[in-house]
This record gives C-alpha cells, structure tokens and sequence, in this order.
C-alpha cells in the first residue's frame, strides 16, 4: 500500500512523475502515486492538462494491450 506522504500541487507536469506510477482511492479523490513506496501522489484534478493526457493515453493503451493477449503490433 502506498505511503502517500508527499502530495504535489496543481499544476503537476509529466515530468515531475518519476518513474512507474499508479493509482490509488485511498484518499477523497482518485489519485496517482509513485516514487519509492509511493511517497508521492498528486489528485488527477491536480494534473496540467499535457499530464492527464499522457495518463489517460497510457490507460487506453494498456486497456488495449490486456484486450490483445499479443500485444500491439507498432
């Protein structure tokens, strides 16, 4: 379970997620966590547009991936 201990502030840019990130409903809100033992975590409502995009992108290729048992061909 993720620690939750350092929580950044809109607006968070891609770039300041280090890493593999996850999510969590730990809190009132669904939101990210990454780092060692998920210390860090940010609200997606906190994330700068370019960020959720990515999140989001990365959803739906990994939803695409699990659908395909062979993966994407790129």
């Amino acid at each position: 379970m993720p620690t939750l201990t350092i929580q950044f502030h809109a607006p968070v840019h891609f770039q300041a997620i280090r890493g593999l990130y996850a999510f969590t409903q730990q809190l009132e809100a669904p939101a990210i966590y990454w780092g060692w033992n998920g210390r860090c975590f940010a609200f997606l409502h906190d994330l700068a547009r370019e960020a959720l995009a990515r999140v989001m992108d990365d959803c739906r290729a990994a939803t695409h991936d699990r659908r395909q048992p062979w993966g994407t061909a790129r």
